[in-house]
């Protein structure tokens, strides 16, 4: 069962990545913003991935603040995303993508935070 938590957090690691690159794709496609705008959303998405990782590196509430963080960032993307003129088929994946982040977030979150509870009542 250990073996379990190493791989779900690998292939969330692994999502944003992906997330990362499809959104660098909307700012190499989208010259009509202005440079901070492009530059915005780019380091909101990074800043998912980054949390994630550091959090990974503690436990407890500590980690959960780190998981915290990239959920709002999650949720700051949904809305940077909504700026951009889209394909209907590339919106849908994308934001796919970003809401099965959100919700591997939200499970490591109350599973950390359950953890904590746990620790608390020992």
């Amino acid at each position: 069962m250990k073996s379990e938590k190493p791989n779900s957090e690998f292939r969330l690691l692994h999502d944003c990545y992906n997330l990362y690159y499809m959104i660098l794709k909307i700012t190499e496609d989208n010259h009509r913003f202005r440079y901070t705008t492009n530059q915005h959303i780019l380091r909101t998405v990074v800043s998912v991935g980054s949390n994630i990782a550091e959090g990974n590196a503690f436990k407890g509430k500590q980690r959960q603040r780190f998981f915290n963080i990239a959920k709002g960032s999650i949720e700051e993307l949904k809305f940077q995303i909504g700026l951009y003129s889209l394909d209907v088929e590339f919106h849908d994946r994308l934001i796919d993508l970003i809401d099965k982040i959100s919700a591997i977030l939200y499970k490591l979150g109350v599973r950390s935070s359950e953890n904590r509870s746990s620790e608390v009542g020992s």
